[in-house]
């Protein structure tokens, strides 16, 4: 492990670290609506789930270094270094990204929950690209789409799929191991890049975490290349199940919770891994 002193190293291409974080000036007002709010915070978490899925497609920065060697020597007297190569072929920055969103409609999404939900939700929608495609399913004991195939933003089926949703009544528990399977599989014949965001507590009718399904979980998520990002929202929250799952694919997660806090005291709602 390095040193939190040693700095990464410029141009190396990272499926699994992305950091990003908003100006400053976008959380300087007291005044920012709840929405407004939402809408920073959770635009945050879309922008790094899509490009961690994107970027082996976009490629590395635009120096010429081919080979890259830091080193770092430690007050202890050791020596670290860090080695990076950059590959000599010629890549193409990815045309917008397929993303699955997996909504919790489980019973303990009720209230001021999924009224939060629901604006993070919109302000997702409205955040994607023009290139960009979505697929919303709902999820709870099973995974149930509420539409047929990837739409584009504001188009009218994607906009029929979201009231579809919100006419969906929570209730019973959550199937994780099924939601995230759903997921993986849901790309079959896609050839954009991929990603997958899921709102909601990770709370699950079953403990599968350290298990042998969780291990195939992660394996075909892996296989499908789906980075799984998390907006973790309820009144109790499987941050260990949600936090591994983003670690083992490549996504990142945001708690509503640490959203509000950094909001209420006028910082931005920075994301890092």
């Amino acid at each position: 492990m390095f040193n939190d002193d040693f700095q990464s190293v410029s141009g190396r291409v990272a499926r699994n670290t992305v950091r990003l974080t908003l100006s400053s000036h976008l959380a300087e007002s007291p005044s920012m609506s709840t929405t407004f709010s939402f809408r920073l915070s959770f635009l945050t978490l879309v922008m790094m789930a899509m490009w961690a899925s994107c970027v082996d497609a976009m490629g590395a920065d635009s120096s010429t270094e081919a080979a890259r060697i830091d080193v770092f020597t430690h007050p202890d007297g050791k020596t670290y270094f860090a080695l990076s190569l950059k590959p000599t072929v010629e890549t193409q920055r990815a045309d917008g990204c397929d993303v699955i969103v997996l909504f919790d409609t489980s019973s303990s999404q009720v209230g001021k929950f999924r009224e939060d939900a629901l604006a993070a939700l919109d302000s997702f929608l409205a955040g994607l690209r023009p290139t960009d495609r979505v697929r919303l399913s709902s999820v709870d004991l099973n995974a149930i789409p509420m539409h047929e195939a990837f739409s584009a933003p504001g188009s009218p089926e994607l906009a029929a799929a979201v009231e579809k949703l919100k006419g969906r009544v929570p209730l019973g528990a959550t199937n994780m191991e099924a939601a995230m399977m759903a997921a993986a599989t849901s790309f079959s014949g896609e050839t954009k890049p991929r990603a997958c965001v899921y709102i909601g507590d990770g709370m699950s009718a079953a403990n599968i975490l350290g298990t042998e399904k969780f291990a195939k979980l992660i394996s075909a998520l892996v296989d499908a290349r789906v980075a799984v990002s998390s907006y973790a929202i309820g009144p109790r929250l499987d941050e260990q199940l949600l936090g591994a799952l983003a670690g083992r694919t490549g996504g990142v997660v945001r708690v509503q919770s640490s959203i509000e806090a950094a909001e209420k005291d006028g910082k931005p709602a920075g994301v890092a891994p």
